[in-house]
């Protein structure tokens, strides 16, 4: 939900406002939206990933940031990924709040039903504008699925679907793999949520 539709508030009036909440949110061409609460089954994956992720990437290149790490995509946008990976010395905006990251390799984001249209739709196009960024993975909470979209050497994006427990992601963009068994490992899909 957007704080005012019609104003357009600068990347400095955001920044102030977010900072002062005790909720996160994004900034899209200059209208403050609020990033809602997650599901049980939103969470159990996002942390499942991220421990899975962690311990894969180990005392490598690559750093792993949870949620709370702001990404600046451009003047006037504004997101936080569920999960954001670096590989190499990460860039953070030189301020005195060292919380907003520039330079992604791989975002990550849990789809829900309330973000599913604009995380694959305007959030992906954000995501793909960035010159670092050479992979997205959209994790499904309901069923055993994700999408892994990677940009080639040609900078074209390719899209490759996995499926089932059984199924692993090869990111290559990270050189290692992740198997959806540990995505889910906590998940039930036959309980409910609302």
């Amino acid at each position: 939900m957007s704080a005012n539709p019609h104003y357009k508030y600068t990347d400095e009036e955001y920044l102030a406002i977010d900072r002062a909440s005790e909720h996160k949110h994004e900034l899209i061409e200059g209208e403050i939206v609020s990033i809602t609460g997650a599901s049980k089954t939103h969470n159990l994956v996002t942390i499942s990933t991220s421990a899975n992720l962690y311990r894969r990437l180990g005392k490598g290149p690559c750093t792993l940031f949870p949620s709370d790490m702001r990404l600046r995509i451009r003047r006037g946008v504004y997101a936080y990924p569920d999960l954001t990976v670096v590989c190499g010395k990460p860039d953070i905006v030189k301020d005195q709040y060292k919380d907003t990251l520039l330079n992604p390799t791989l975002t990550i984001e849990v789809l829900s039903k309330s973000t599913e249209a604009y995380d694959r739709g305007k959030k992906m196009q954000y995501y793909r504008s960035l010159p670092s960024l050479r992979a997205v993975l959209l994790i499904s909470q309901h069923e055993a699925q994700v999408e892994y979209h990677q940009k080639n050497d040609a900078g074209e994006w390719v899209v490759r679907d996995f499926e089932g427990e059984e199924g692993i992601c090869p990111l290559e963009v990270l050189g290692i793999e992740l198997p959806l068994a540990e995505i889910y490992e906590r998940v039930d899909f036959d309980e409910r949520e609302e």
